[in-house]
């Protein structure tokens, strides 16, 4: 703040809020903090890379994204614990910078796409500039639906159901998806890629399994020791229960993720028996070569995921997916690019090598220069085409 006073997001009373501290910074004296702006919703998230912002100082104010139910709103707090939420439409939001009477931020929401969002924070007026050109009108666009299911353990668990949009009758296939982190979560902004499969004829399911960010501390650490086991049965839970529901086709179903999110596709088709076909995106297949060969930012992540090496060997052979490809009877397509550091290229090929022993339909696409995380939109492209393509053969689409 302009007083010089410190801010920091903190969450033992279970959501992260922001608190100050009163007093200058002095190792012989204890710190007094307030919590000057108590809410149920989060004011931070896990800082994946440099640069991420959800709070910004406009002199002595605070200008804060605060997550509720998914969904991120933009508030002003004062210095005397007042909070304005401002009223602007969007819901997905990030990268906040603030300075007096002036901010921006990266804003989405379900029908806008991702674009600088200006605020004059005298008039509490906003303009939006989109990043690209629409290419769907909103009625072309499948608006994501808050769907809350039992998930692991009993707890309610919240996903984001995307009906088809294409008008055809009848009960549709589904896609679910997984996201990546794994304690990142699924925004509701609107995401292109999703729109290419509900425009098809597809519903998708994009579920905030436990351990995603934004519902607070105790859903984050649902996952605590649990990777492969919680993401795995809330997945394979979201797709049941719409299928109870009569919303998607329990013989059509189909599991996608990159990644963390890959390897939670992996698990679900080894250890359930609810998806009749996957694809998978620079996926991780052996939780013991990840501990040795992922980037440093992420050393050691895996002790609170999975547990400490060597105390839990057996806990990481056990949810391996490459340990048990035998479990997997259904077809699988991968896409890897070759210069990945972070999940090497060697886990998708071993993959792919150990269900081809088995008699599973496989297809491997690699790209020579792609990383983790495919940045070329003509790659892009390719993954989505090629991946419905994989999925009609399969399911007889």
């Amino acid at each position: 703040l302009s007083s010089g006073q410190l801010v920091v997001a903190e969450d033992s009373s279970g959501w992260a809020n922001l608190m100050v501290l009163d007093s200058q910074i002095d190792p012989d004296v204890p710190p007094i903090w307030r919590r000057m702006w108590p809410m149920a919703g989060e004011a931070a998230l896990p800082q994946w890379v440099y640069g991420m912002s959800t709070a910004s100082a406009a002199g002595d104010q605070i200008l804060s994204t605060i997550c509720e139910q998914g969904l991120w709103r933009l508030n002003l707090l004062t210095a005397q614990g007042s909070v304005k939420e401002l009223s602007q439409p969007f819901d997905d939001l990030a990268g906040i910078d603030a300075q007096p009477g002036r901010a921006v931020a990266i804003a989405s929401n379900a029908v806008k796409g991702t674009g600088l969002l200006e605020l004059d924070l005298n008039s509490f007026s906003w303009t939006h500039t989109p990043a690209s050109k629409a290419v769907l009108s909103e009625a072309q666009i499948s608006v994501g639906e808050a769907f809350w299911f039992e998930g692991y353990g009993g707890e309610l668990t919240h996903s984001w159901f995307y009906p088809p949009s294409n008008g055809l009758q009848g009960i549709p296939p589904l896609l679910v998806k997984s996201h990546s982190g794994p304690t990142s979560m699924a925004r509701r902004g609107l995401n292109l890629g999703i729109q290419f499969w509900t425009s098809r004829g597809w519903a998708v399911v994009d579920v905030n399994y436990g351990g995603s960010t934004g519902f607070g501390r105790s859903y984050r650490e649902r996952l605590k020791g649990g990777w492969g086991e919680v993401d795995v049965f809330d997945c394979a839970e979201a797709a049941k229960a719409l299928v109870s529901l009569g919303k998607a086709d329990g013989q059509r179903l189909a599991i996608e993720g990159g990644s963390a999110g890959g390897f939670t596709t992996l698990a679900c088709l080894c250890f359930t028996d609810v998806f009749k076909v996957g694809a998978c995106r620079y996926a991780v297949s052996d939780l013991i070569d990840l501990t040795k060969d992922t980037h440093r930012f992420e050393e050691r992540y895996l002790d609170h995921l999975v547990g400490a090496l060597p105390d839990f060997v057996k806990r990481y052979e056990e949810r391996s997916p490459l340990n048990h490809a035998a479990m997997i009877n259904c077809p699988v397509i991968f896409f890897q690019g070759l210069k990945d550091t972070v999940v090497l290229p060697k886990q998708s090929a071993r993959m792919a090598a150990a269900l081809r022993e088995n008699h599973v339909p496989v297809e491997v696409h690699t790209f020579a220069d792609e990383g983790h995380g495919f940045r070329d939109s003509l790659v892009q492209i390719k993954v989505l085409e090629t991946t419905e393509q994989f999925f009609c053969q399969h399911l007889n689409l």
